[in-house]
């Protein structure tokens, strides 16, 4: 027995930047097809797994030891936060120099 999810044919909105919207405009006049099929097919496309293509493989983020006593162990995330943007404010205005 086939079932359907009752949101087989869902209507949603989606926010696009102008320069990817007029391109699937121009791609839709092209091809002679709707909006709606070429972002089914690409959707279909992105989501198959691009068969054929080579996955990129994932970099492994470098492990960091740290001291059991150091500082930023027991920061609190918005001491982190702190930290970060008054290490960026420095950057930005060792730049302005």
């Amino acid at each position: 027995m086939k079932y359907v999810h009752k949101y087989a044919h869902m209507r949603t909105t989606v926010e696009l930047p102008d320069d990817i919207f007029r391109m699937a405009k121009r791609v839709t006049v092209e091809r002679g097809c709707t909006f709606r099929e070429l972002v089914t097919t690409a959707l279909q496309h992105e989501l198959s797994g691009h068969r054929g293509e080579k996955k990129v493989p994932r970099r492994e983020l470098p492990a960091i030891y740290l001291p059991a006593d150091a500082p930023i162990l027991h920061m609190t995330p918005e001491e982190l936060a702190a930290a970060e943007a008054s290490a960026e404010a420095e950057r930005f205005h060792a730049l302005d120099r």
